[in-house]
């Protein structure tokens, strides 16, 4: 009998609370002086650019250009040109990759949604040192031939 009259009480609450929910969900949010509301409705922009070696000035196809802020990438194709859409108007950095380079890094405002920035990225060769470094890999079947 008690547990029958606890169940009651508590539909009774809930469907009693019930206009309350529905008062603050559709509830009109007020927008003056949000800037929250202008970054959630801007339309997003597109950034295009040129990754070049820094020292000949040569195109660097296959280059890895990353915006680790969006979660988003491209390479650059056969002209050193890479392009990335919907990237959310703001500050992004972006990431630079290319085998026998030095990561290279670049900061941009994407100010207007919807407007295309053209950057240029100059890449810098890695010093060659002269080490060699040999791998050895083995199988899972010849543990007894590692020295």
């Amino acid at each position: 009998m008690r547990r029958v009259l606890l169940l009651i009480l508590l539909a009774l609450a809930l469907l009693g609370c019930d206009h309350l929910t529905d008062a603050v969900v559709h509830e009109p949010l007020s927008t003056a002086g949000s800037t929250v509301d202008s970054v959630d409705t801007a339309a997003p922009g597109t950034i295009e650019g040129h990754v070049i070696d820094a020292e000949t000035g040569e195109a660097l196809p296959g280059t890895s250009v990353v915006l680790p802020s969006q979660e988003q990438g491209a390479a650059a194709d056969q002209e050193g040109i890479f392009r990335i859409e919907n990237v959310v108007p703001g500050s992004h950095q972006f990431v630079a990759r290319f085998a026998g380079y030095r990561t290279a890094k670049t900061s941009v405002d994407l100010t207007d949604g919807g407007a295309q920035l053209h950057i240029t990225m100059k890449v810098l060769p890695v010093e060659e040192r002269g080490d060699v470094i040999v791998l050895r890999c083995f199988g899972p079947d010849t543990t007894a031939e590692r020295e």
